[in-house]
């Protein structure tokens, strides 16, 4: 019998209340308390990585600040909160993630006892690209994320994730913290355990995290799984173009992968930069999208454009505004678009040229 059925029992069974049979409800309540303080996943907010909505965070953080990317949005902040920034699940409303930034660091008993949690070991620690410790909480389902290497530093951010984007994230590759004393690892008895199959959506979703946090190897190892697994889908193959291209700058393998994409009824994608003034003195960042009879732009800040085949006029390099940048113009009959490639290199230029064109 559980803890949870244990205690319910007690109240059920309407049994007198001696001392001793009060003592023991009394452990068993803080005992059950403990456990569910203490593996929950926490909330910011009210808002829940993985059931709360696109709706739901604009109703507790109000209005965008601006969009880093298609799927990553910046909130602003108050108080001790310098600001925030929500990660949306690809193709969904859904929050896969939110990161709040403090303007003052922050302990980890001091913020496990705002949040009502218990304070837990964490199950793993690293440290990222940035040099900072990084501590991954499960019971919680949190990220902390700490000034420097060393603990004593304070937490600067913290990181709420859905179940899927944890597993994920915990995983990746990073330095182990340096600590005194470490003992070798005790030697492991190797076990035969069925495999684990995931499917085509979890795998192209898991690259597309990988991507966002910079881990372009386990993208592209998830990607090719993908593509063997299911080598009809097209969505594997845009995301290796993206992978290669920007990835690991290998233009001849990310031209290939696009052009399996658009074999697949699916689309191109580049990062592109979109001219506001004429000579690129403002501009916005936004991604690109070729398909086989359509070019759409998405700017971070929301606004865009689409045109089909039939309603480009033309499609060139440019011959003045931004020529340092290998900028290049899309025109239709009344608007004419300024574009300049994420990788400011000319071959980039010319393959989205190209695909257009063809």
């Amino acid at each position: 019998m559980n803890l949870k059925h244990r205690v319910l029992c007690y109240f059920r069974s309407g049994a007198g209340g001696t001392p001793a049979l009060l003592a023991e409800l009394s452990v068993l309540f803080l005992i059950f308390l403990w456990s569910t303080l203490c593996f929950a996943q926490a909330s910011y907010s009210g808002l829940t990585p993985g059931i709360s909505t696109r709706a739901d965070a604009e109703r507790v953080l109000g209005n965008p600040v601006r969009a880093i990317s298609e799927t990553l949005i910046e909130y602003s902040g108050g108080g001790k909160i310098l600001k925030s920034y929500v990660q949306y699940r690809p193709g969904s409303g859904t929050v896969e993630r939110i990161e709040v930034l403090f303007s003052a660091v922050q302990t980890a008993d001091q913020i496990f006892r705002e949040l009502g949690l218990t304070a837990e070991p964490p199950a793993n620690s690293k440290v990222n690209l940035k040099g900072k410790l990084e501590e991954y909480h499960s019971g919680a389902l949190l990220v902390l994320t700490y000034k420097s290497t060393d603990r004593n530093s304070g937490v600067d951010r913290i990181g709420y994730y859905s179940k899927s984007l944890y597993e994920t994230a915990s995983r990746q590759p990073g330095k182990e913290p340096p600590t005194r004393n470490r003992q070798p690892n005790p030697p492991t008895i190797p076990v035969s355990l069925p495999p684990t199959v995931a499917t085509y959506e979890q795998m192209t979703t898991d690259a597309w995290n990988s991507m966002l946090a910079r881990d372009f190897p386990k993208a592209l190892a998830l990607l090719q799984q993908a593509t063997r697994s299911d080598p009809e889908k097209g969505t594997a193959y845009s995301h290796l173009g993206i992978a290669y291209l920007y990835g690991f700058g290998d233009m001849l393998s990310a031209e290939k992968s696009m052009r399996e994409a658009l074999a697949r009824n699916d689309r191109a994608t580049f990062r592109v930069h979109h001219d506001h003034s004429g000579n690129f003195q403002t501009f916005c960042y936004g991604w690109l999208y070729i398909g086989k009879s359509e070019v759409q732009f998405q700017s971070d800040e929301g606004h865009g454009f689409r045109m089909n085949d039939g309603e480009i006029k033309e499609a060139k390099p440019n011959n003045l505004v931004g020529v340092a940048y290998f900028a290049f113009h899309i025109k239709t009959a009344g608007e004419n678009y300024n574009l300049a490639p994420g990788s400011l290199k000319l071959q980039e230029t010319n393959l989205i040229l190209n695909l257009i064109q063809e």
